[in-house]
């Protein structure tokens, strides 16, 4: 309580506009909260640098939210903030979602490129640090030419949670299938299992799906301590091992090439999403599909090479005033 450490001032909310209401209001006004998490780390940020045109941007674990900032207040929403498919005609911070954040799960698609997200697993570096039985499975996985199907992919009930009476009936097969702790790597029949029902389950808290993500690539760098750094480059190794398969590769690469990829890819993709932000503020400026034409590609090419790219964006924020 305020009360308790001498505090002697009244409690204030976020709006989702970034500026402040007292907790009563809030109260009585939930639904102008509404993406007043982003909004504030927008203000902070600006407090922090003291910047007025800037632009932010906020990676979790799930999403990364940017927002752009002129002449020191966030850019609105003209159409209020937007939750799902309903417009909420409640005025909020424009914000950019991309689901893409530290624990986006990491995988091939059909043409065997390497994607990031938008789905989240727990990293598997987390899963042997919770789970130590899962790093041995790990390892013997890490050891086979032959990969099975989903190697890297590891489910389990969460243990706190009981058989609710109301699941479907491939929700209990789901259930029936996995295991409490660290359940082996899934595949076969309960991975058939797994992607007909797994979605209700996460959403409902009953199951955890584990895979590799940027948080293991950041382990196997040396840029992020804490958790299980071998079970992160088994993963990586594995991931190594099934892009060499796919390709019919002679040779597998190195799971520090394959984690400075996945860096790289992260670094790209949250360019695109500052550059949208920033270039949507430019009605001079259309966007076509996921690009912003040859000012956008050029942008993004040097995103990736890791040329001037904080420059390129400030010179980007500045050509839309005039």
């Amino acid at each position: 309580m305020l009360s308790e450490e001498s505090i002697d001032a009244p409690l204030m909310i976020v709006k989702g506009d970034g500026s402040l209401m007292k907790a009563e209001i809030a109260l009585e006004y939930p639904v102008e909260t509404i993406l007043s998490g982003p909004a504030a780390s927008v203000v902070g940020a600006g407090f922090l640098t003291g910047l007025e045109d800037f632009v932010v941007a906020d990676m979790g674990g799930t999403t990364t939210d940017v927002a752009v900032v002129s002449g020191g207040r966030p850019v609105i929403s003209g159409e209020g903030a937007l939750v799902g498919a309903w417009r909420t005609m409640v005025q909020a911070v424009d914000v950019r979602t991309s689901g893409l954040g530290g624990d986006s799960e990491v995988h091939f698609d059909r043409q065997h490129r390497l994607c990031v997200g938008p789905r989240k697993a727990m990293p598997l570096s987390l899963l042997a640090h919770s789970f130590p039985a899962a790093l041995a499975q790990l390892r013997s996985i890490a050891d086979l030419e032959r990969l099975p199907a989903y190697p890297t992919q590891f489910a389990f009930r969460n243990p706190d949670r009981a058989l609710p009476d109301h699941l479907s009936t491939v929700e209990r097969r789901v259930w029936g299938a996995l295991g409490l702790g660290a359940a082996p790597s899934i595949g076969g029949r309960a991975q058939r299992r797994w992607a007909r029902g797994a979605a209700p389950s996460r959403r409902r808290g009953l199951a955890t799906l584990a895979a590799f993500t940027p948080s293991d690539a950041m382990h196997v760098l040396d840029r992020q301590q804490g958790w299980s750094r071998e079970a992160a480059e088994c993963g990586a190794r594995i991931l190594a091992t099934e892009e060499r398969n796919a390709r019919a590769a002679r040779a597998a690469v190195s799971p520090q090439a394959i984690c400075e990829r996945i860096y790289e890819h992260v670094v790209c993709e949250s360019g695109r999403v500052l550059l949208a932000a920033a270039l949507a503020q430019d009605p001079g400026l259309q966007a076509r599909g996921r690009g912003w034409g040859e000012l956008g590609d050029r942008l993004i090419e040097d995103t990736v090479a890791g040329r001037r790219f904080s420059k390129l964006l400030q010179t980007t924020i500045g050509l839309r005033g005039r």
